[in-house]
């Protein structure tokens, strides 16, 4: 029964896919590269890369990024705009929202991080984006110790959230002192609340 039903399946789309990637890196030349894209596509795909040609792109490489830029879920762009409205999500660990601006400042700046000319830029617009995205408390507190990184600065926000949560607690434990045995079931409540 699995054979019959792989034998149904049409392989030309695997086939062609394949072909062209090894083909297109037999190719030397752009105009060749550009030539055979052309060759595999049809419809409205084939309307789309002949307009792209008629902004004059002659090199490969370059129809790659706008076509990227255009169909791309993840183009720099769609990335830039996304990084400066980016904020923390209530039950997001630091450490996972660090990773999620770190994947952002990569694809709205892919250039950046491999530019060692630009390393500096690229670790501040790291660390300012993960600033920006975080409580004003927190913010606040972190603009205080002026973190040279984001390691630096994820390091103490990890401190500062730790100690907001023990402040937070004890405030919570000073506004129950009322006496256990007026009221037997406030230590029941007090007890739950400051072991959560």
């Amino acid at each position: 029964m699995l054979l019959s039903y792989i034998s149904n399946l049409s392989l030309a789309p695997w086939t062609a896919r394949s072909y062209f990637i090894s083909r297109s890196r037999q190719l030397e030349g752009d105009a060749e590269r550009i030539d055979l894209f052309k060759t595999y596509m049809s419809g409205k795909a084939r309307v789309c890369v002949e307009g792209l040609l008629g902004k004059n792109i002659n090199e490969f490489r370059v129809l790659v990024l706008e076509m990227q830029r255009l169909f791309s879920k993840y183009s720099p762009d769609n990335s830039k705009l996304e990084l400066q409205k980016v904020k923390r999500k209530s039950n997001e660990s630091l450490r996972i929202y660090a990773l999620r601006l770190v994947l952002l400042v990569r694809l709205a700046y892919p250039m950046l991080e491999t530019d060692s000319k630009h390393r500096d830029y690229f670790e501040d617009l790291k660390k300012d984006s993960f600033i920006r995205g975080l409580n004003p408390d927190l913010i606040q507190s972190l603009m205080v110790r002026s973190p040279v990184d984001l390691d630096d600065a994820l390091r103490y926000a990890e401190i500062l959230e730790a100690d907001f949560g023990l402040k937070r607690k004890e405030n919570l434990q000073s506004n129950l002192d009322i006496t256990d045995l007026d009221y037997p079931e406030i230590s029941e409540i007090r007890h739950k609340i400051i072991f959560l």
